[in-house]
């Protein structure tokens, strides 16, 4: 008996030995699975996290770069148009022999939305000068011309021809809106509209920041070029595009709701934005230059992009931190931005994060049930 219980001890004291060892080893190796399992999904989501937002910046980067493209065509066919209708007026001016003269009608009522092409006095001009009847009806030869223009583009609002002496020869489809309440046909000052004083200051194509339309509520942003005939001004061209279709094609270049498209011009000035209010919002920079915001980091952004350059930058706007990619238009001189929110640009990678470490919770579950069921069975 005393050998059986010697042996009988020595047995459960190995046994104790080799289950308390046992479960030791588990815990530790449960440990060891878990916090491996931590650090493996901390370097895939460094990664993937990295490898993603660079995705992300770089197809932001190009896709404004696309879209301030779109707009920059835009206006380079407005140019071009206007660039050839300035070369036609100074032929016409200069060999007025050579062409067919044809009159100008006035504006009338009988064909609302109609395009034609139309004769508008300033409040200047003396219509008896035979000179200026001259150059009316050789401009007039052009009609064709300038209708196929107007007709031939998805957003210009009109083109006209616009002489020193108080004369303009018009085309759109707005005849109607030039007829007073008493019948009369209404005057039009073209030497007081920016597009012409800043055709003739700058001796050159020159486009105007956005101001109202002269016959609508609307707002449109207008270039003009200057004709001269022996040295001397002799008209001026100009064409006009209304802000409704610039901003079609800005709002068509938002990726989501949570994407933002903005326009500025050569001065910093906010001209679209789809925001309403905030830093870059419309109700409060239309009339001040970014330039002159207290947020030192949009400034910095404002003064790169107007650079010429393409960028990408992330700044606190609003007070959020906030990606912003920036592209030129280089025909006007205009950058386009577009912005998105820190957390929206990398939700992707968040979704993905969060998957991930909902799988990685449930091994690590599973892990600590699987020891605790092999200790239960060890004991």
């Amino acid at each position: 008996f005393k050998v059986f219980r010697m042996n009988l001890q020595l047995v459960a004291a190995a046994v104790i030995i080799f289950a308390v060892t046992g479960i030791l080893q588990v815990q530790r190796f449960a440990g060891v699975m878990e916090e491996t399992s931590r650090e493996q999904n901390a370097v895939i989501m460094d990664t993937m996290t990295e490898s993603m937002h660079r995705g992300a910046t770089e197809s932001l980067q190009k896709y404004v770069q696309s879209q301030s493209k779109v707009l920059n065509a835009e206006f380079w066919t407005m140019q071009h148009d206007l660039k050839v209708l300035a070369r036609q007026v100074e032929m016409v001016l200069e060999h007025p022999s050579e062409f067919s003269p044809l009159p100008v009608p006035s504006p009338s009522e009988a064909a609302p939305g109609t395009l034609s092409l139309q004769l508008l006095y300033s409040d200047d001009a003396d219509i008896s000068d035979p000179e200026l009847k001259e150059d009316i009806l050789c401009v007039g030869t052009l009609r064709n011309m300038m209708l196929e223009i107007v007709e031939g583009s998805k957003s210009l609002l009109d083109c006209m021809v616009s002489l020193p002496e108080g004369a303009s020869i018009i085309v759109d489809n707005k005849p109607e809106l030039k007829i007073g309440e008493n019948g009369e046909v209404l005057t039009y000052n073209a030497d007081r509209r920016p597009w012409y004083a800043g055709a003739v200051v700058h001796k050159g194509i020159y486009y105007t920041p956005v101001n109202p339309d002269n016959y609508s509520n609307g707002y449109e942003v207008m270039a003009g070029i200057p004709v001269y005939v022996d040295g001397k001004l002799a008209e001026v061209c100009g064409c006009s595009v209304l802000m409704n279709d610039l901003e079609q094609i800005v709002i068509k270049s938002k990726l989501g709701d949570n994407f933002d498209s903005c326009l500025i011009n050569e001065n910093g000035n906010v001209i679209y934005s789809s925001r309403q209010e905030g830093e870059l919002g419309t109700d409060s920079n239309t009339l001040k230059s970014l330039k002159e915001s207290s947020n030192a980091d949009l400034v910095t952004l404002v003064n790169k992009a107007l650079d010429g350059g393409t960028g990408f930058s992330l700044i606190k706007l609003d007070g959020k931190e906030t990606y912003i990619a920036y592209a030129p238009i280089e025909t006007v001189g205009w950058t386009q931005l577009l912005m998105v929110p820190k957390r929206e640009l990398n939700r992707t990678a968040y979704l993905l994060a969060s998957l991930t470490n909902a799988v990685l919770e449930d091994n690590i579950a599973e892990s600590h049930t699987t020891a605790e069921r092999t200790i239960n069975r060890t004991i």
